[in-house]
């Protein structure tokens, strides 16, 4: 017998009363587990997977960094496309300014020089007039000066009066006629005769 008043070795047992226990009346055993010793956890199927998806999440923000870092640098072309676009329109924009200020004042010149045209025009034509009174006052001064018709009259009438020199009393009032109007067509030569 041990020491709770059981046998040991027969089917029958005795508890602690007294009492008599067949062993198939015993209740049955508890359905909980029974606590196992305390062991260090086991990763369960769920963490065996851990590592893998760290993995692949570290493979995904690679990608997106590398993606990320070469989309400025890896189309360089398009960058340099982009800064030559840039320069030619500013240099465009500079020079259609300059072309602008340039057309303005080429054409505020061609005004200018319209007018001061127009004012060489009228005073070409003022000149033309002045020039041309100038020719006949000239010319009429001269006519006045030559006396070339009275001088003409003049020597044609003493051809006459040396053809005729033995009419004395005719040359007389010919050459009085001659000296009277030389006094009025040629001062200068009246003023030799005399």
């Amino acid at each position: 017998m041990d020491r709770a008043g059981n046998r040991r070795g027969g089917g029958r047992s005795t508890s602690a009363r007294g009492h008599r226990v067949e062993p198939d009346s015993l209740p049955p055993p508890p359905t909980t587990p029974t606590p196992q010793p305390s062991q260090p956890s086991q990763p369960s199927n769920t963490t065996d997977t851990t590592p893998r998806l760290i993995s692949d999440i570290k493979g995904l923000l690679t990608q997106i960094e590398e993606q990320h870092s070469s989309q400025p640098t890896a189309p360089s072309w398009v960058t340099t496309a982009h800064q030559i676009i840039a320069a030619g329109d500013a240099a465009q924009n500079d020079s259609d300014r300059r072309q602008f200020a340039h057309q303005a004042k080429i054409q505020n010149l061609h005004v200018q020089l319209k007018g001061i045209t127009l004012e060489i025009i009228g005073s070409l034509a003022r000149l033309e007039q002045l020039r041309e009174e100038l020719d006949e006052a000239t010319l009429e001064a001269a006519r006045g000066s030559n006396n070339a018709l009275w001088r003409a009259t003049r020597l044609a009438v003493e051809v006459m009066v040396e053809a005729h020199q033995g009419d004395m009393e005719g040359c007389t009032v010919v050459r009085k006629e001659l000296d009277g109007l030389d006094d009025v067509h040629d001062p200068k030569d009246a003023a030799d005769v005399e």
